[in-house]
């Protein structure tokens, strides 16, 4: 159960959210069910009244009301929907000044009548009643008093027309109103309903708004707190309204109420006067198109300080978000789906409709169910959204793409950069299904601007295995340094996946490999399981370690971009035991001279102990998989100015145990640590640290980094051991020595690393001496993988 403050913060951010994509409050008015829409407009008005947005929520609507009503116009703003709602609410919040000042005294007038004008003969009870039966019309002969009612009825019309449509009050009615009128006859004129345009302004200015006013004054504030009129005026401000909504139509009295005929003269008389005066209304008088008041942000909004401070006092408010809360929990799929089919009418991206779902779903998700909901209905049906809503909005955006001849697209490009990788018959997981290789870090930017080159080229790689299981890895490997643009291209990258991949192919899918994701991409991922139900879950399984990924695949069998396995930083996973004590996970990084004993806390690496390879005095090896390593770190004599650049290693015993996963990764351990230390093993001097001071400018200011070269990466820590990245040669362009410094520049995104250091030539040259060494290891992996690897039936250029 969440506080009310916690409450209203989540209520201002979906007050936030509903306002600035107005296809929300468009997908929730065409999803909800009648008797919900009148509630619907009300909070709707009451949440973008405050932002501003309120015109161009009527905007959206009046569009979607031609959308599905454009075959039968007659029904446009005439049913029960929530655009005529909207528009009712919005023109008695800034109309009520004008109507007193048009139509006060008029119908206190009315109200201040002894006399009814009733023109009913039934309702009459006089004699004419009994000679027509109520059928009275214009050729039969009229009881007097009927007569004078009729001629009384029809001056009091024709005084409330000709005081609504003169100049002077056409000239002082709201600018916004008349805007609205214009929004309609707009819209008629795009899509060629001329004829239709002036009952469809009526139905808007007379039924929602004038005529509203003259049938129910009280409820437009034209008469004193608490009055309402009496049973006669009620009847006689009906008939009026009666006869100035037909004006408004167009449509004359008949058989359904044949007593009102007699003002069918009246309607005659008056026709072109009300087509000119609702033509006049729906003209910006300051002989524009109203751009001034339709441009986002043109109406002053309140700021969201001021519409948080009104979610602390306004019940009122209060209520309406809570409604619209509910109303998009019990709808949320069925919004998410209108919304992304809107959004592809319009042409809107993946990206765009990606980021509507995501953001709606998460603002839903931590809201919760609504208070008092009496829906039950579990999160799991909002996952279900997830699920289900991109099948439609696939459809239609993939449409155009069917049947084209796929030689009309260039993807020479796009198959250079080799950043996806087939399920062929050759490439083959350990479970038997077809995989699906993709390298976040190769797929360029600009890729994302031509999403039909884009999605033509997914589909005819991989588009023939997406109808049966297969199972997909996302390698996310050090993909950009640089994190705006690195989030930046998870989310338009995922927008894009989510678009080709259906429904269907999403089932199909038996398990996605999310290799090494970063902090921000786990947070994608907390996110979809929070929504996701079991099922879905576990078909999500994260690799921290590319190698971890052997456990699932077969790298003999599957299509693998060679040098993606270098782009992990070397980082073995060991149980420390000293003797005496409890093993411990500990993660081992092999710098050019020492050994790093890492500890993981807090999702965070963290230094706690280094050993420089001069120091080692022996290494033991114990079946099947540990090494028995002795030291004399506690001996050794160096520096002040070399102490501040090691890790404390008073912690670590002179002797203890380092056990390996496996054989293989102890092997490979000690051949990189002999190739890295060489003769210091067990010199009989003390190593000098290589290690380096540097001091890195951040966003709270100057602060001092250790940098620890290894042989495949860059390790930046704070001088208290807190590893705050590891930059791997696979993601570095060029390293360059200048003055007092030393740049780094990453492959890709371009971002540039500096580090300010004394010893800028020194660490440059430690730096450029490890980066080719990387280098030649590489070229030489790949030429031993070229010669050595599983033919591709599917080979990439």
């Amino acid at each position: 159960m969440k506080s009310t403050k916690q409450q209203r913060k989540l209520y201002l951010r979906l007050i936030e959210c509903i306002t600035a994509d107005l296809i929300y409050p468009r997908a929730l008015s065409e999803c909800v069910d009648a008797a919900e829409r009148e509630q619907l407009g009300k909070a709707l008005v009451s949440m973008t009244f405050r932002t501003g947005r309120t015109l161009l929520l009527i905007k959206e609507l009046v569009f979607s009301e031609f959308e599905q009503n454009c075959e039968a116009p007659s029904t446009i703003l005439r049913l029960n929907s929530v655009a005529s709602k909207v528009m009712g609410d919005y023109t008695r919040r800034i109309g009520t000044d004008f109507l007193r000042g048009t139509l006060g005294d008029l119908v206190h007038q009315v109200c201040n009548m002894q006399e009814a004008l009733e023109v009913n003969p039934q309702r009459l009870g006089s004699s004419a009643s009994a000679a027509s039966d109520g059928s009275v019309g214009t050729d039969e002969p009229d009881d007097p008093e009927l007569a004078k009612n009729r001629q009384a009825l029809d001056e009091l019309a024709q005084r409330f027309f000709d005081t609504m449509s003169s100049d002077d009050r056409i000239c002082r009615m709201p600018r916004e109103i008349r805007c609205a009128a214009w929004i309609v006859k707009e819209e008629c004129r795009k899509r060629h309903l001329e004829e239709h345009a002036s009952a469809l302004v009526g139905g808007y200015v007379m039924l929602r708004f004038l005529n509203a006013a003259v049938a129910t004054p009280e409820s437009f504030g034209l008469l004193d707190d608490g009055q309402v009129p009496s049973i006669t005026s009620r009847r006689t401000l009906v008939l009026v309204s009666k006869i100035l909504q037909n004006l408004s139509n167009g449509v004359e009295f008949g058989k359904k109420e044949k007593f009102m005929e007699p003002f069918n003269e009246f309607l005659d008389r008056n026709k072109q006067g009300m087509q000119n005066f609702l033509a006049r209304v729906a003209e910006d008088p300051n002989q524009a198109d109203f751009s001034d008041i339709l441009a986002d942000g043109a109406v002053a909004p309140e700021t969201m300080a001021e519409i948080e401070t009104a979610l602390q006092t306004d019940e009122t408010l209060l209520q309406h978000c809570g409604r619209v809360h509910k109303l998009l929990y019990l709808y949320s799929r069925k919004v998410v789906v209108a919304s992304q089919e809107a959004a592809v009418a319009r042409g809107a991206s993946g990206n765009e409709m990606l980021d509507r779902s995501t953001d709606l779903l998460e603002l839903l998700g931590a809201l919760g169910p609504p208070p008092q909901s009496k829906y039950g209905q579990e999160l799991e049906d909002l996952q279900a959204a997830l699920e289900e809503c991109q099948e439609s909005a696939f459809k239609a955006s993939l449409n155009h793409i069917v049947g084209l001849n796929i030689a009309d697209f260039d993807t020479s490009e796009l198959q250079k950069a080799q950043f996806l990788y087939g399920g062929d018959e050759a490439s083959v997981g350990l479970d038997g299904r077809p995989v699906i290789y993709f390298v976040l870090s190769r797929l360029k930017p600009e890729f994302l601007d031509d999403e039909r080159r884009l999605i033509v080229h997914i589909m005819s790689t991989c588009g023939h295995v997406l109808d049966n299981p297969y199972s997909l890895v996302i390698d996310m490997s050090w993909s950009s340094t640089a994190v705006k643009e690195f989030k930046k291209r998870v989310v338009r990258s995922t927008a894009l996946l989510s678009r080709v991949f259906s429904r269907s192919h999403r089932k199909s899918l038996a398990s996605c490999y999310i290799v090494h994701p970063t902090p921000f991409v786990e947070t994608l991922l907390w996110y979809l399981k929070a929504f996701a139900s079991a099922k879905v879950g576990r078909k999500i399984i994260k690799i921290n370690r590319w190698k971890d990924i052997l456990q699932f695949i077969d790298a003999a069998h599957v299509q693998l971009p060679e040098s993606t396995k270098s782009y992990i930083g070397k980082l073995y996973n060991v149980d420390f035991c000293a003797q005496g004590a409890r093993p411990a996970l500990r993660h081992i990084k092999l710098a050019l001279d020492s050994i790093v004993i890492v500890e993981r806390r807090n999702k965070a690496y963290h230094a706690k102990a280094e050993i420089l390879h001069g120091e080692i005095d022996d290494i033991a090896k114990i079946q099947p998989a540990s090494i028995v390593l002795s030291h004399r770190g506690n001996s050794r004599n160096v520096s002040e100015a070399e102490q501040r650049v090691l890790f404390a290693c008073d912690k670590v015993p002179v002797c203890f145990e380092l056990e390996f996963q496996h054989g293989d990764e102890r092997d490979e351990f000690l051949a990189e640590l002999l190739a890295l230390a060489g003769d210091a093993l067990a010199s009989s001097h003390a190593a000098t640290s290589a290690s380096f001071l540097v001091t890195k400018q951040t966003r709270f200011g100057r602060s001092d980094r250790i940098i620890k070269v290894a042989s495949d990466s860059i390790v930046v820590a704070t001088p208290n051991g807190h590893i705050k990245r590891e930059i791997t040669f696979a993601g570095v362009q060029t390293i360059v020595q200048g003055t007092g410094s030393v740049v780094v520049t990453m492959r890709g995104s371009g971002k540039a690393r500096t580090f300010d250091t004394p010893q800028c030539a020194e660490l440059a040259k430690a730096i450029n001496d490890a980066f080719a060494g990387f280098r030649d290891d590489e070229n030489d992996s790949a030429a031993s993988a070229q010669r050595h690897s599983v033919q591709l039936s599917r080979p990439m250029p």
